[in-house]
């Protein structure tokens, strides 16, 4: 897919943005799985507790932000990668 971009003079950064954006869509609909699920746990677990502390945002806002920050940096680095390489190489073996 991305070999035959490229040879159609698609830029690297079209290339990057279209692979990053298929990876962080992922992790937004895990995410919108995982925080409800983790917000409801949490509170179940410190509601058995006499001196529980209320849950801020900032417990959820900073592990999200970490989590897209490395999607985007991983999968920006593997997609630059692949973009820099010779598409030629990518369709002869496919």
């Amino acid at each position: 897919d991305i070999g035959i971009r490229m040879v159609l003079v698609a830029s690297s950064g079209s290339v990057i943005r279209l692979i990053s954006r298929r990876f962080v869509y992922l992790v937004l609909i895990a995410l919108l799985v995982a925080v409800p699920l983790a917000f409801y746990g949490i509170s179940t677990w410190m509601a058995g507790y006499s001196f529980a502390v209320g849950i801020q945002a900032y417990v959820f806002i900073i592990p999200v932000a970490i989590i897209l920050a490395i999607t985007l940096l991983t999968t920006g680095l593997l997609a630059m990668r692949t973009a820099m390489r010779n598409p030629v190489e990518a369709l002869r073996y496919e």
